[in-house]
């Protein structure tokens, strides 16, 4: 790689020297032209500039002068409404040349090494001070452990040698002078330490001050023009109009919403701005703005779909191989250990598990190839084409598996799983209106894409086994030409804000839900009213009853929308003995499809005007159900629960959260 950076800045080098050189290049003409467009990708944009020139017809050169810093040369190509294009050629011009940082003045450098210096001092005196608190824990054990160093001997009357065992002065002694020489230890060691705070605040002053130094001296960074040389060819007499197009980096942009309601209005109005950041180098003054899910470096060619080779194998043979295998065998197996291998298998191409290059086929995007894969040049184009065979293996093992599943055991729903998340397979493109401004800065810009007014009436949600708040919620249909992409919402209810929330992708005529916050004259509560248990033919029997009861502190009667839930049962061995309610359960189609089967229960109450205390609106429901009594019920792993809820999911067809629960 660096003998190859090498030959490229020599090659550029020569390039250059040659342009300089030619005798005509001075007198060409030179226009910085007009930033007329610019395309804002994810992480990239697609600028175009137009230069309208006077001509005598025949032939011409001219320069386009002061490109960007930041743009990707092998991209500039050039378009003529007359004549014919020859050929772009980029190069740079050094026009000011890079001036060394100034050197750090010598007594800023003399006073860190000065406290260096004097901090390796202090830390090896309390290395030795520590040396010495070990030789005098030595010297009490030994002391200890050795009864002969405290023993006397003393004559008596008779001139004669007696032994005493013990000299208790000669133990207070040394007890003494170990104690002495610990607190003179413990002394010095405060005082070191002192002194090394205090050190470390003075150096890391005294470093700060040549980072300072740095700072109000920077070096002279080298100043460049980059410039493009057209030559076109077959031109009329008149005015030319090129248009330059180029792509730039160091731009990206992201959605973000502002929703507005009022009470009363069953109109929405939903502002879908964008957050714009863009230093390339280069301003955009008055430009027509367009922002783009694309990316310049797609693939343009669909996957290679492989021929399905496979065998008999008798029965325990797993029905799938190779490096993605399932280990799924031929064989009796239930409808729900089908339906769970397909959820499994889909969500694992979903979340795009075990794939080495991560893939979105609808829009053929390609995450693992860089950007310079895409740029001339026989060895990038090698590399290029062995990740797309490696994607298109993968790609094709994966749908072998599910394929092979079809072919043995069934899908069980007729429904082939998405390879990539929608989100990312789309490329969608957004015209603002009007000329846009965006200036080359650091900060990003907010400019607005549309203004939709969508029909959605603000309802009211209460989930009170989680919380004893009810919140508003509207449920809206994207009416518009746009798709809306995930991104921020703000959300406003008559001028006032009321909460943030997160919008999924959606799809022009697809439904979603939006929340407007707590309303806190509505509250809900659950409370369990009775639990029985009893025991018959060896199975055991669960009986609940729980009430919801619904408060309004408005001057106006309300419709809500409650939530609860019994446990799911499915792919369990319990049974669901009986269900009665109070009110009646919902029955709108989606509800009952998808919803009531995982044990989720709703109901739409009409709630009067300040009913509270004893006019509480009141929601009882029981339920039983019936297991074998040597077992009870648990929660199972986090990783088992996960799986579940992402088969539910897979298994609704919804990818909007607020519709799908």
């Amino acid at each position: 790689m660096l003998q190859k950076a090498i030959t490229t800045r020599i090659l550029l080098c020569l390039t250059v020297l040659a342009l300089l050189a030619s005798p005509c290049l001075a007198e060409l003409p030179e226009q910085p032209g007009l930033v007329t467009a610019v395309t804002i990708y994810q992480d990239k944009a697609l600028v175009s500039r137009q230069i309208v020139l006077a001509t005598d017809g025949g032939d011409m050169e001219f320069l386009v002068t002061g490109l960007p810093a930041h743009i990707i040369s092998s991209s500039l190509y050039a378009t003529s409404d007359t004549g014919q294009i020859q050929g772009v050629t980029f190069f740079v011009d050094e026009t000011v040349e890079a001036a060394p940082a100034l050197d750090v003045p010598k007594q800023l450098v003399l006073a860190v090494g000065e406290l260096e210096l004097t901090g390796r001092l202090i830390a090896q005196k309390l290395i030795t001070l520590a040396q010495e608190e070990q030789y005098l824990l030595t010297l009490q054990n030994t002391s200890t452990s050795l009864p002969s160093m405290f023993t006397a001997t003393t004559r008596g009357d008779e001139d004669q040698a007696a032994q005493v065992n013990f000299d208790p002065d000669q133990a207070v002694k040394l007890f003494n002078y170990i104690f002495q020489k610990r607190t003179e230890i413990g002394a010095k060691k405060i005082d070191l330490i002192t002194q090394q705070a205090a050190l470390s605040r003075q150096l890391t002053e005294a470093r700060e001050n040549i980072v300072q130094f740095h700072k109000d001296n920077p070096p002279a960074e080298a100043e460049f023009d980059r410039r493009a040389l057209v030559r076109l060819t077959g031109l009329a007499d008149g005015n030319v109009t090129v248009q330059l197009n180029y792509l730039v980096q160091n731009v990206k942009w992201s959605p973000t919403y502002t929703v507005r309601a009022t009470t009363g209005d069953d109109n929405i109005r939903l502002d879908y701005n964008a957050f714009v950041y863009q230093q390339t180098g280069e301003d955009w003054t008055n430009v027509e703005l367009t922002l783009s899910t694309a990316s310049p470096d797609m693939w343009a060619e669909p996957p290679v779909l492989k021929p399905l080779w496979v065998e008999l194998a008798e029965a325990g043979t797993p029905i799938t191989g190779g490096q993605y295998s399932t280990k799924v065998t031929f064989g009796n197996i239930s409808a729900g250990e089908r339906d769970q291998l397909v959820g499994r298998l889909a969500l694992q191409i979903t979340n795009r598990q075990n794939v080495p290059t991560a893939t979105s086929i609808g829009g053929a995007f390609l995450d693992g190839i860089e950007s310079n894969d895409f740029q001339a040049g026989s060895e990038n184009t090698i590399i290029l084409q062995r990740k797309v065979t490696e994607l298109d293996t993968a790609i094709n093992s994966l749908g072998n598996q599910l394929q092979v599943i079809d072919l043995t055991i069934g899908d069980g729903n007729g429904r082939a799983a998405q390879i990539a998340p929608r989100r990312q397979s789309v490329s969608l493109e957004y015209h603002l209106s009007g000329s846009i401004s965006i200036p080359s800065r650091p900060e990003q810009m907010m400019v607005k894409v549309d203004e939709l007014a969508l029909a959605g009436k603000v309802t009211y949600v209460a989930v009170p086994l989680l919380t004893s708040q009810v919140f508003r919620e509207a449920e809206l249909t994207n009416t518009s030409e746009l798709a809306l992409l995930p991104g921020p919402v703000s959300t406003y209810l008559d001028d006032r804000f009321v909460g943030a929330a997160a919008l999924s992708f959606v799809s022009q005529g697809e439904m979603f839900g939006l929340g407007f916050g707590v309303d806190s004259q509505l509250e809900a509560h659950r409370e369990l009213v009775e639990r029985t248990e009893g025991e018959s033919w060896g199975k055991t029997k669960l009986t609940f009853e729980y009430r919801i009861t619904l408060t309004n502190y408005k001057d106006e009667n309300v419709t809500v929308l409650v939530k609860d839930r019994l446990v799911n049962l499915e792919d369990t061995e319990i049974k669901l003995v009986s269900l009665e309610s109070s009110d009646e359960l919902d029955t709108d189609e989606y509800y009952t499809e998808y919803l009531k089967p995982l044990g989720l229960l709703r109901w739409t109450l009409d709630v009067p005007a300040r009913a509270q205390r004893a006019d509480v609106d009141e929601l009882t429901y029981t339920f039983a159900l019936e297991f074998d009594k040597d077992y009870h019920i648990v929660l199972p792993s986090v990783a088992a629960a996960q799986e579940l809820e992402d088969k539910a999911i897979y298994d609704s067809a919804q990818p909007n959260r607020s519709i799908r629960w």
